[in-house]
């Protein structure tokens, strides 16, 4: 089966991996369950070599690349992939990438998805499309499109009412537990874990690019990450894979270079890495644990083209 895999760099992207899914991250993506990651982590080993984010990424910049590589990167800064994945991982010799929202991880603010997640799982959707009809939402179209299509302070607004209508203080504080700590993930650093910007809060990005909203939101988490490694991310991870390029473009000027992380479900490969200094990942099959090989070989197809 190997021989049926293009030769490059595989980076498999999870979000949580714990045994607990919480109203919170059910309707975001889906956890996998530890079984299930190991099992990933397996099949991977058979097909290729497990390397790190970091030397991953060299021999990409290098071309060395004779065989499948495979490399493990998780969004959003969940607890479960400290406590869960990074153990498994371990057993393999191996570190992982972990993307952080500085406000999910300092309790100041919790992702609007898993807002809407928590709405969802009480039957407050209805009262929540409602309440969006004023700002042009309506059915079919899902409620996650038009806010990201929609985004702005009024759409926010309406999330976040109905969201404190619906979840008493101690609750939300509560919810918070689903995200790791600074310490926690000064852990993860110490390891040997590479943790990227995920930006501040995991705003929808549309055309923020062309004022400079998105380098605040990246700016302040990156400051957050220089306080738990003593240096500024120099990886961008982008949400829901938005235009970057203009807000690298103007971080560049000042010294530093960046290099923008997307989905795309493709291979990174050495020639399309130098043209464009973007890192793809390839989105696992959370909760299949016989479908990662069919994921990754629609990507290597995918990556010949």
């Amino acid at each position: 089966m190997t021989s049926d895999l293009v030769r490059g760099w595989y980076i498999i992207y999870y979000h949580d991996v714990s045994w607990e899914e919480t109203p919170f991250v059910r309707h975001i993506g889906g956890t996998c369950p530890p079984d299930v990651f190991r099992d990933h982590v397996r099949t991977c080993r058979k097909l290729g070599e497990l390397v790190p984010i970091q030397e991953g990424l060299d021999r990409l910049k290098r071309g060395i690349i004779a065989s499948p590589l495979f490399s493990f990167w998780f969004d959003d800064g969940f607890a479960g992939v400290r406590k869960y994945a990074a153990p498994i991982l371990t057993e393999h010799g191996m570190t992982g990438a972990i993307s952080v929202c500085s406000r999910f991880a300092t309790r100041t603010e919790m992702f609007w998805r898993c807002k809407l997640s928590y709405l969802h799982s009480i039957d407050a959707g209805r009262h929540l499309r409602a309440r969006l009809r004023k700002y042009g939402y309506s059915q079919p179209e899902l409620v996650r499109d038009f806010v990201i299509r929609r985004f702005g302070e009024d759409v926010l607004s309406v999330i976040n009412t109905l969201y404190d209508e619906a979840v008493n203080p101690s609750g939300q504080e509560d919810a918070f537990r689903i995200f790791d700590t600074p310490d926690g993930l000064g852990g993860l650093h110490k390891s040997g874990w590479l943790i990227a910007n995920h930006s501040a809060a995991h705003y929808p990005i549309g055309d923020a690019v062309l004022d400079g909203t998105v380098n605040d939101g990246f700016e302040e988490c990156d400051r957050f990450v220089r306080g738990i490694t003593g240096t500024e991310s120099s990886d961008w991870v982008s949400p829901f894979g938005c235009n970057l390029e203009p807000a690298i473009a103007a971080g560049q000027t000042h010294g530093r270079e960046r290099t923008v992380v997307l989905v795309g479900d493709r291979v990174n490969m050495t020639r399309a890495f130098r043209r464009s200094r973007l890192l793809y990942r390839i989105a696992a099959p959370a909760n299949d644990r016989d479908g990662l090989w069919q994921v990754l070989l629609s990507a290597s197809h995918r990556s010949r083209r």
